[in-house]
């Protein structure tokens, strides 16, 4: 009996370690070694955006942002749009949020903050209609001694009738000590 569930057991251990090593997610799979953050095993795949607006608006922030073009991000915001985006505070734990107002504050914001950050940013989750967006994103930061893809933020867009985006709100992932963009220094 012993022998037979040994048998069992290592059996179960082949078939099993698959299904266990591989979490499938938008964008591909996790790495299942990495404990403490959700990195993917590979490069993983953008989403292909929804119909409708606000999801063409979101996935052209986030290739802009990638391509670091930053100008032509302040061109998809309405003049009066506002962005909520958390900032790290000292202690590196605690988030508040800092809230900009207009496209001449969100042109600095992303011409001195994030211009400097620069992430390689997919979108791995968009979904949303005329108005609303909601965007999952990976982006490559060091883990474990190499750069790899990890989930950072969701965010959520909405526009207004022409497609300008009028709200942005990014809720933004811990990343394990490195400083957030606009991190309190």
């Amino acid at each position: 009996m012993r022998y037979l569930s040994g048998i069992l057991a290592a059996f179960a251990a082949l078939v099993l370690a698959p299904v266990v090593a591989a979490q499938p997610l938008p964008g591909g799979e996790l790495d299942a070694t990495v404990n403490g953050a959700e990195v993917y095993a590979d490069t993983p795949r953008a989403a292909d955006p929804p119909p409708g607006p606000a999801c063409r608006a979101a996935r052209a922030y986030v290739d802009n942002v990638y391509a670091g073009r930053f100008d032509d991000i302040v061109s998809l915001f309405a003049d009066d749009a506002h962005i909520f985006w958390p900032t790290r505070q000292d202690d590196g734990v605690t988030y508040a949020v800092h809230v900009m107002h207009g496209r001449e504050e969100i042109g600095t914001f992303y011409g001195q903050v994030i211009s400097q950050y620069r992430p390689n940013a997919i979108p791995v989750m968009l979904l949303g209609n005329d108005t609303d967006c909601m965007m999952e994103v990976a982006a490559q930061m060091p883990v474990e001694g190499s750069m790899r893809y990890r989930i950072a933020a969701i965010n959520h867009f909405t526009v207004d009738e022409s497609g300008k985006i009028i709200r942005l709100i990014s809720m933004q992932r811990a990343l394990s000590g490195a400083p957030a963009p606009g991190a309190a220094r």
